[in-house]
């Protein structure tokens, strides 16, 4: 009888062990690949962020971004986005001053927002979706809207390019080899 009980109680403590599991706040299916996240969200952006503040909603935090690159949605300088406080609760865990490529949603009261079962990462360790981003046609990369960057880029290579000129030409005038092949051009003609 005693054999019984406790074989029962074995057993039942055996039950109880193999059907717990350990609790997780915040489960997330796998995220998409970089495709498939890419259409399904609202804004694909990298930017660095300029600070994080207590959000509208209680748990919540809205993180100030400087977009450097905006792939999808709208081509601000600057962008907010939300996000739970804690990773208890999905939320994206940010520091202030470092560059994340992010994947955000638009709320129902339109506000972006992202979490920890988005493709949203640190820059430096979203080498896949950067890869597959860089080859999207049609795609405005810089979030400048007035396409100063690259009038910008224009001049330095135009003046660059000038400067390199004017060098050569005030250079083969002194060289003495050049003065030679000079010299030799004219004697062929006369």
């Amino acid at each position: 009888m005693m054999n019984s009980k406790i074989i029962i109680s074995g057993l039942l403590m055996l039950v109880m062990i193999a059907a717990s599991s350990p609790a997780h706040a915040c489960s997330c299916v796998q995220a998409p690949a970089p495709a498939e996240a890419f259409k399904q969200a609202d804004t694909v952006l990298m930017g660095k962020v300029i600070d994080i503040q207590e959000g509208p909603a209680s748990h919540s935090l809205t993180v100030r971004i400087s977009a450097t690159e905006v792939w999808k949605g709208k081509k601000d300088h600057t962008a907010e986005i939300i996000t739970a406080s804690n990773s208890a609760m999905c939320g994206f865990y940010f520091q202030k001053g470092k560059t994340y490529l992010i994947y955000a949603y638009e709320n129902p009261e339109g506000r972006l927002e992202t979490n920890n079962c988005t493709r949203s990462a640190l820059a430096e360790r979203a080498g896949e979706d950067l890869a597959f981003l860089t080859t999207q046609p049609g795609v405005t990369r810089r979030a400048s809207g007035c396409g100063c960057d690259n009038i910008l880029a224009g001049d330095i290579y135009l003046f660059a390019g000038v400067f390199v000129c004017l060098f050569r030409q005030r250079a083969s005038r002194k060289s003495p080899c050049c003065k030679h092949l000079v010299k030799h051009n004219h004697e062929v003609k006369h």
